[in-house]
């Protein structure tokens, strides 16, 4: 996932951009296995080392074990949600993995065709925009261009009339020493 969204930002809405609505059909970008014709974007391994390099990789035994069966997971989402909280909790799961699932395709389709912009992109070939005002239904997501803008912040609200739901959940860990800001002191 890393190495899609870097790549994402570094060729935005150009043909290397692994979601661009501008070069993929919506149909096309649901697509998860790249089976429709004009799929054509692999991420590459030499892509996986140049663009995601310095992300830790855990080896532990649930990453060989999830690797190995990688379906596994949403079983055992499926089957804790059900032993806890029902058969109600299942649906909502199934529910719940589905809309995860489609969510990034969604929204980066929704984030480079329908909004507004606040400020000129710093690169001219990327058409990110904002989505709506209101930072509640993805958390803050529907800023796309805020964030193709400054994207090492993880505030991605900017003027007093927009809201960022992610940030309101940053403050509030942030005032329980839950989490910090990084080193460098960018948010």
């Amino acid at each position: 996932w890393c190495t899609v969204h870097r790549i994402h930002h570094r060729f935005s809405d150009t043909e290397r951009d692994p979601h661009s609505p501008y070069f993929y059909t919506f149909r096309q970008l649901l697509d998860p296995q790249n089976k429709l014709p004009g799929n054509h974007y692999k991420i590459t391994p030499e892509e996986m080392i140049e663009f995601a390099g310095d992300v830790p990789v855990y080896d532990d035994w649930s990453e060989k074990f999830f690797r190995k069966y990688p379906n596994h997971g949403a079983y055992l989402f499926y089957a804790l949600n059900l032993i806890l909280f029902g058969p109600v909790a299942l649906v909502l799961s199934f529910i719940t993995l589905y809309v995860c699932r489609k969510f990034s395709v969604i929204h980066n389709y929704a984030s480079h065709k329908i909004g507004y912009r606040i400020f000129p992109n710093k690169d001219p070939v990327d058409k990110s925009i904002n989505i709506f005002p209101l930072g509640i239904v993805w958390s803050g997501e529907e800023f796309g261009s805020n964030h193709h803008n400054n994207p090492s912040s993880a505030k991605f609200s900017r003027l007093w009339f927009e809201f960022d739901l992610g940030w309101a959940w940053i403050k509030i860990l942030m005032f329980f020493k839950l989490i910090e800001l990084n080193p460098e002191g960018r948010h």
